[in-house]
Formats: structure tokens, C-alpha cells, sequence
């Protein structure tokens, strides 16, 4: 199993215990379900850190950069739009070599799970 498998499982389950959490009926939210959105919301937040990488490393004029924000916006709000259901807080990519997007698990009292180097402030990246 490669890092990204082993990454979008992890995903995977800790979406199904924030379904769980919500009080999601889990025969509509199978992990059937559960698996397709964390393909998408990881492909879309992939999307939104080379977007990142973009403003970073090639100049650019001002309509291309308002081009790719508002592009990025898009994808930011396909990610809070799939991950609805779940009711979690999605955080932004602050800096293009970590994460697209975050996601905020609320279905442990103890902690926050994490898997970035800022631990629970961070949330869950999307890699």
C-alpha cells in the first residue's frame, strides 16, 4: 500500500466515525461513500496546492492570478460542499509545500486527530 492509499484510508476513517459522530444514518453513508468523496476532496485539494505552487514559482499577470484565485476558491468550496454532511471545519493551504485544504474532525472529546507537523490546530491534510 503506497503513503497516498495508506493516507486517503486513514481519510476514510476518520470520516466514518465523524458520520457516526453527526448521527448520519450509515446505511445512506456507506464507506462506499466515504471513499469516493476523499478521492475527490484529495484530488481537489491537490489541485489547490499546485495552484499554490503556481503563485509561487511563475510570474504572472494580474487577471491569470485573479484567474487562478478564484479557481482555487472553486475547488475550496467543492471541498466544504462534499464534506458537508460531516459538519467539520475545512482550514485553507497557507503555504503551497504543506496541504491544499485541512479538515477539522470534531468526533473525539480528547483530541483532534492530525497528520501535519502543527498537530491538532492543524487539523487533517488533504495530501
Amino acid at each position: 500500500m503506497t503513503p497516498q492509499e495508506r493516507d486517503k484510508e486513514a481519510l476514510i476513517q476518520h470520516m466514518m466515525a465523524q458520520a457516526k459522530h453527526v448521527g448520519l444514518d450509515l446505511n445512506d453513508w456507506t464507506h462506499f461513500d466515504a471513499n469516493r468523496r476523499a478521492g475527490l476532496v484529495i484530488k481537489d485539494a491537490n489541485s489547490i496546492k499546485k495552484i499554490g505552487e503556481m503563485f509561487c514559482n511563475e510570474p504572472m499577470e494580474s487577471d491569470e492570478m485573479a484567474a487562478l484565485q478564484e479557481r482555487a476558491d472553486n475547488l475550496l468550496a467543492r471541498i466544504r460542499y462534499r464534506l458537508a454532511p460531516l459538519k467539520v471545519r475545512i482550514g485553507e493551504m497557507g503555504d503551497p509545500r504543506g496541504c491544499g485544504a485541512y479538515v477539522f474532525f470534531t468526533y473525539n472529546d480528547r483530541y483532534v486527530p492530525a497528520n501535519t507537523w502543527g498537530g491538532e490546530e492543524s487539523g487533517w491534510g488533504l495530501f
